[in-house]
């Protein structure tokens, strides 16, 4: 990836652009619009400091810094993340409005009541516990929101068939909760649970276009080939979980998406196969002082 990024910066030289990096600094499915939708409802000012948990390579922190004026403490997993992140700020002179660190954040050392907004896109499916909410909930301000966008089980897993459970496991999500779990666990830790809206098409359509594109870019010998970790995990592995598309017949499936539905049989899975997996965006509230 470092070679990837200083091909980037090479070929753009001073016009680089954060828009640049999207291909693949957008590791989860749905790019930006639900925080979109989140600062619209919200009517969330500029110069708002926000905790951006599961960071990745800080695609969100430099979108929510350049869009919104928003200043952002990103922490992720893995310290290579953390390198290319820094990498990619230092490129567009970001330091300033950017920190990034690497930690685990069920025993991060946050600072306490620092932030008026915290963030998780796509994390809590492999973060098991409620360790991880509770530093979250640490972190707020009084009044601080929480916003939680991500994928979740369609029903209790003592109800999925024994078929079902080994799906959900191939896909190595060892976190993922039914929507009561999700709720009941925040509500654990004392976060006030505000609003709960499905999002799975929204990230299937995302999902679907983003696999199009690579799958167009790897047949196409005159294209830079992608890469095996792009082509395997947003080419064929998540439209195979994000298929809510029942929207599109058969017909507009093929017509719209050739390569993908030919690569994982995808009229089979969108329009013969139950879905097991749902998408959901959260937003909760940290009480003020009593």
């Amino acid at each position: 990836m470092h070679a990837k990024i200083s091909e980037i910066a090479s070929a753009r030289g001073r016009e680089v652009s954060y828009k640049d990096f999207e291909q693949f600094d957008i590791m989860h499915p749905g790019g930006h619009k639900g925080l979109d939708l989140l600062k619209r409802s919200r009517d969330l000012p500029s110069g708002l400091r926000v905790f951006d948990v599961g960071c990745g390579i800080g695609g969100s922190c430099r979108y929510l810094s350049i869009e919104y004026g928003w200043n952002v403490h990103g922490v992720d997993y893995l310290s290579h993340f953390v390198e290319i992140g820094k990498e990619i700020n230092s490129l567009l002179k970001l330091e300033d409005k950017i920190e990034l660190y690497q930690g685990d954040i069920r025993s991060y050392q946050a600072p306490e009541e620092a932030f008026d907004l915290a963030i998780t896109i796509g994390v809590f499916i492999i973060v098991e516990g409620i360790d991880g909410f509770r530093t979250i909930f640490d972190s707020l301000k009084p009044e601080g929101i929480y916003y939680f966008e991500d994928y979740y089980l369609l029903k209790e897993k003592e109800d999925y068939t024994q078929e079902e459970r080994k799906l959900i496991e191939e896909f190595a999500f060892p976190g993922i909760r039914s929507k009561s779990q999700m709720i009941g666990n925040l509500q654990s830790v004392g976060f006030v649970v505000e609003e709960f809206n499905e999002y799975s098409r929204e990230w299937s359509e995302f999902a679907w276009n983003r696999s199009e594109g690579i799958l167009r870019d790897y047949y196409d010998e005159s294209k830079p080939n992608p890469g095996e970790m792009l082509l395997n995990n947003y080419g064929r592995h998540a439209p195979q979980i994000l298929r809510n598309m029942k929207h599109l017949t058969p017909e507009q499936l093929l017509a719209n998406y050739p390569l993908t539905c030919a690569e994982i049989n995808g009229v089979e899975l969108v329009h013969r196969t139950p879905e097991i997996i749902g998408v959901g965006r959260l937003i909760a509230k940290k009480p003020g002082n009593q």
